[in-house]
C-alpha cells in the first residue's frame, strides 16, 4: 500500500470542539484557535466503539465510580494479563482498532511495548477569520451550599462558528518490523469511512454542533513513498464565507498537486454540497458527496 496524505475539515456552530482546562477554546502561543490531534482521535475511537469494535483507549468506569487502569481494560477485554508472553500481548494489542491506526504505549509490570501508529494527525487549525468566543449561561435546577434557596447558574464558552482543518499522514510500512502485522488496504478503507462521519456522530453535549464537512485524500505513486513532501496539507487550504455559505478554496492545494505530477496517483475530495462549496479543483480529482458517498463528478 502506498503512503496516503490528507486533510479533514470540521465545522463548528455554537459549540466547542476542543476546550482547554479553563473551558476556553484551545489556542497556540500566538492566540490562534487550534484543536488537539487527540480531540479528533477521540471522535474516531468513539465511532469504532459505537460500531462494537474493540477500542483500548477509551475511559471505562467501574461500579464504584473510579476508572479502570490500562492493565485492567486490556485484561477485561482480552482475558490476558501482563504475565502473558510479550509477542502474544503485542499481537492482541494490534487487534484493537485504535492501536492498529494510532499506536500505543503499553507499560505494565515489566512489559514495555511501544508502537508508533501508521496514522498520524497534525494540530487542527481554525481557518475561519470571524470566529467569536462567547459565554452561554446555564441555569441549574440544583441549589448550591451558599444559596440553598436558589438554583445556581453555570456557564460554558462556545464558538459562534469555526472551521478546523487537520492534516494527517498514513505510512503503511510503519509495521514492517512487527511479525505478522501489516496496515492493509482494508485498514485504510475502514479508517477513511469512519473518519468521514466520526465528528458528526459524536453525540455529546460538548460536541453537539460540530460536524464533518470536508476531507481530502492524496495517494502517492509507488516508488514515491517517503520522498514526496505532503505532510502539511492544511497550509494549502483556505476557508472563507460568502453569502452564508462556507467555501473551501483549494487553489494552493491544487497547484501543489499539479507540480507533483508523476508523484501522485490520485486525489479524492469529500464535501457536503448542501452547506459547503469547493473552489479551484483539478478536473482529475475524484469528488464525492460526504453524506451519500456518491460521486459528484
Amino acid at each position: 500500500m502506498n503512503n496516503i496524505y490528507g486533510v479533514i475539515g470540521i465545522g463548528v456552530k455554537n459549540s466547542m470542539f476542543n476546550a482547554d482546562f479553563n473551558g476556553e477554546a484551545k489556542t497556540d502561543f500566538a492566540g490562534n484557535i487550534i484543536a488537539s490531534p487527540y480531540a479528533l482521535q477521540y471522535c474516531i475511537k468513539n465511532q469504532w466503539n459505537l460500531l462494537g469494535e474493540d477500542v483500548l483507549g477509551l475511559k471505562r468506569v467501574q461500579e464504584d465510580g473510579t476508572y479502570l487502569t490500562l492493565e485492567s481494560v486490556f485484561t477485561q477485554i482480552t482475558g490476558l494479563d501482563a504475565k502473558s508472553d510479550y509477542n502474544i500481548i503485542l499481537e492482541r494489542l494490534m487487534k484493537f482498532k485504535d492501536v492498529k491506526n494510532f499506536g500505543c504505549v503499553y507499560s505494565v509490570k515489566g512489559k514495555n511495548i511501544s508502537v508508533k501508529g501508521a496514522v498520524q494527525f497534525g494540530v487542527g487549525v481554525n481557518k475561519y477569520e470571524d470566529t467569536i468566543t462567547y459565554n452561554d449561561e446555564v441555569l441549574s435546577p440544583y441549589a448550591s451550599k451558599d444559596g440553598k434557596d436558589n438554583t445556581t447558574i453555570g456557564n460554558k464558552n462556545l464558538l459562534n462558528e469555526a472551521h478546523y482543518v487537520y492534516d494527517f499522514s498514513i505510512f503503511a510500512d510503519e509495521y514492517k518490523n512487527l511479525n505478522n502485522v501489516e496496515y492493509s488496504e482494508e485498514d485504510y478503507i475502514d479508517f477513511k469511512n469512519n473518519l468521514l462521519i466520526c465528528v458528526s456522530n459524536c453525540n455529546s453535549k460538548a460536541k453537539k454542533g460540530c460536524k464533518n464537512e470536508f476531507a481530502a485524500f492524496v495517494e502517492v505513486n509507488e516508488g514515491y513513498n517517503y520522498i514526496t513532501d505532503l505532510g502539511f496539507l492544511e497550509e494549502y487550504i483556505n476557508v472563507i464565507k460568502e453569502d452564508d455559505k462556507i467555501i473551501y478554496d483549494l487553489k494552493e492545494f491544487t497547484n501543489l498537486i499539479k507540480d507533483l505530477e508523476g508523484s501522485v496517483k490520485g486525489v479524492e475530495i469529500y464535501y457536503n454540497p448542501r452547506t459547503v462549496s469547493i473552489e479551484n479543483i483539478a478536473d482529475e480529482f475524484k469528488i464525492y458527496d460526504l453524506i451519500t458517498r456518491k460521486a459528484v463528478k
